[in-house]
């Protein structure tokens, strides 16, 4: 008998739901796209820091370098020192020959002159200038010698003179400092007598130069004492002071000398500026690598700021340096940055 009843179709498995997967799709694409943007950040901090880092060792080693030649400086006129202190009898013939043979100005920029101040008494004076003009009397800038005031206006607290006698430099016209009284203006005189009773190296702050009165700079002022004399105590120290050896600088030469080797800025996108922390007026202005822009009044205009302090004897230097932020590319749209997020948001879509 047959039946009448049409046979079951063939059941079809039912497919796992769309819904999951895609899902799962959008799950995969946003943490690729994470995984892509904590890249980007990761790569932009890394070269953020490596920006900190180049600009932190910048400053350090303009602050050594400024450092090492003040220190060779030092070491030089140190040496001028000794050799005025072990002739007492000094000649200007003596003078120059060994001015001339360490070669001092030839091999250090920034250094106007090299000159020899002597203490004169009161009661020495007349004589002191008839003999230094007896002595120097073929040389005609000594002809006319006599002592002079820096600063007409500034009164003197003690009686004794310190005039430069010999000079040597670079300027044509530095034999006009010949007679000048170190003693007659008061920031020289300061530091002049600051040298005398510690027996050390004295800096003056900015200054006015004499030669050239347009010009800025300061001078380092060694103090000079009468050989086999005690030096234990100021009383002594200021008993046995024969004078000083006086070595002004101007003050942008003497930086850019250092910043600027050869013409070359050593250090492009650096900005500094030096300050006298020890001035009437704190702090006082002493030098602006680029004077179109300020680190002091307007730091926003920098993405990196550093202030160190150089202790120079009886001096203290506060040294700003900065990088401008037209120098400064932002770290998160940089060539590799821009690398890193497109190629990982372009993965991304692909999967």
């Amino acid at each position: 008998i047959k039946s009448n009843s049409m046979p079951n179709p063939t059941k079809i498995p039912r497919r796992p739901h769309s819904g999951i997967r895609l899902l799962l799709i959008y799950l995969f694409f946003l943490a690729s796209l994470g995984a892509t943007a904590t890249a980007w950040l990761i790569t932009a901090q890394t070269q953020q820091r490596h920006l900190k880092e180049t600009f932190y060792l910048d400053s350090n080693n303009v602050t050594d370098w400024i450092k090492t030649r003040l220190n060779t400086y030092l070491d030089i006129l140190t040496g001028v020192q000794a050799f005025v202190e072990i002739n007492p009898n000094l000649t200007l013939t003596n003078w120059n020959g060994y001015i001339d043979h360490i070669k001092i100005l030839e091999k250090y920029p920034g250094l106007r002159s090299v000159n020899y101040i002597q203490k004169v008494t009161t009661a020495d004076k007349d004589n002191f200038i008839k003999k230094l003009i007896k002595d120097n009397i073929n040389d005609p800038p000594y002809r006319n010698y006599n002592l002079r005031t820096i600063d007409p206006n500034y009164v003197k607290d003690q009686k004794d003179f310190y005039p430069v006698v010999y000079t040597i430099g670079k300027l044509d016209d530095r034999f006009r400092t010949l007679g000048f009284d170190l003693s007659s203006e008061k920031k020289r005189a300061q530091a002049l007598f600051f040298a005398r009773d510690n027996a050390q190296l004295a800096l003056t702050p900015l200054i006015r130069f004499v030669v050239n009165p347009t010009n800025n700079g300061f001078s380092l002022i060694l103090p000079l004492y009468q050989k086999e004399l005690p030096l234990e105590t100021v009383k002594q120290l200021r008993q046995a002071f024969i004078g000083a050896i006086y070595a002004p600088f101007d003050v942008n030469q003497f930086f850019d000398a250092i910043l600027k080797p050869g013409n070359q800025d050593a250090f492009p996108n650096l900005d500094l500026e030096v300050y006298d922390l020890q001035t009437d007026q704190q702090p006082g202005y002493f030098y602006d690598k680029d004077q179109s822009m300020n680190l002091r009044r307007d730091p926003s205009q920098y993405a990196f700021i550093s202030k160190q302090t150089l202790s120079l004897s009886n001096r203290r230097w506060e040294i700003i340096t900065g990088t401008p932020k037209k120098f400064v590319t932002n770290p998160h749209w940089t060539t590799f940055s821009l690398i890193i997020l497109i190629s990982g948001f372009l993965a991304s879509l692909a999967t």
